[in-house]
C-alpha cells in the first residue's frame, strides 16, 4: 500500500479510512480530528506466557473473547478464571487492551481499574504528613507543595477537603 498524500487524506471520508488499529499518527491526524489512545511505540507486546499457556489459546472458539453476546462473554470469563496466566494477562490488558475479554475482565471493568488510583502505604504516609503540615499551619501552601513536590493546587484542594470534613 502506498502512502497517500495529505491532500488525498483530506478528501477521504471517515468511512473510507483504513480499519487497521496501527496508523501513522501524522498521516491519520490529517484525515480525522480524533485522538488516538496510544502510539505504536507505546503498545507493549503480549507476554509470551499468555500466548503459550493462556486458556484463550486452547478455546474451541476464540471469538467468544470479543463477542457482544452476554453468554459468550460469561463463557470467556469462566475460561479466564481457570487460566494459569490470568495475572499476566490482566496486567497487560489494563495497559493495552480496550476491547474484548482479557484477564477475566470486560472493557468496562478494565476502565474502572485504570481510573482507580492505587493507594500504597507510602502514599498514605505522605498524605498524613501533608495533613499534619496543613493542620500545624507553620508552613505556607507554597512551602508544603515544594516540600512534597506537588502542585500548589493539590494542597489547596486538600485544605478544602479538610475544611469540608471538619464541618
Amino acid at each position: 500500500m502506498t502512502d497517500p498524500s495529505s491532500s488525498e487524506l483530506l478528501r477521504t471520508s471517515k468511512s473510507e479510512l483504513p480499519k487497521s488499529t496501527h496508523f501513522d499518527r501524522k498521516v491519520f491526524t490529517l484525515a480525522a480530528p480524533i485522538q488516538l489512545p496510544f502510539t505504536n511505540q507505546e503498545v507493549e507486546q503480549l507476554p509470551k506466557e499468555v500466548i503459550q499457556q493462556g486458556m484463550c489459546s486452547a478455546a474451541s472458539d476464540p471469538d467468544i473473547f470479543f463477542s457482544d453476546a452476554k453468554a459468550d462473554q460469561e463463557e470467556a470469563v469462566s475460561l479466564c478464571a481457570i487460566c494459569p496466566v490470568l495475572e499476566a494477562c490482566l496486567n497487560y490488558a489494563i495497559k493495552n487492551e480496550m476491547y474484548g475479554i482479557w484477564g477475566g475482565t470486560t472493557p468496562e471493568e478494565r476502565q474502572t481499574l485504570r481510573s482507580v488510583p492505587v493507594i500504597t502505604p507510602e502514599f498514605r504516609r505522605e498524605a498524613a504528613e501533608i495533613r499534619n503540615d496543613i493542620e500545624a499551619e507553620i508552613l505556607t501552601v507554597t512551602q508544603i507543595a515544594a516540600k512534597y513536590r506537588v502542585d500548589e493546587r493539590s494542597i489547596y484542594r486538600y485544605k478544602a477537603r479538610l475544611r469540608k470534613e471538619a464541618s
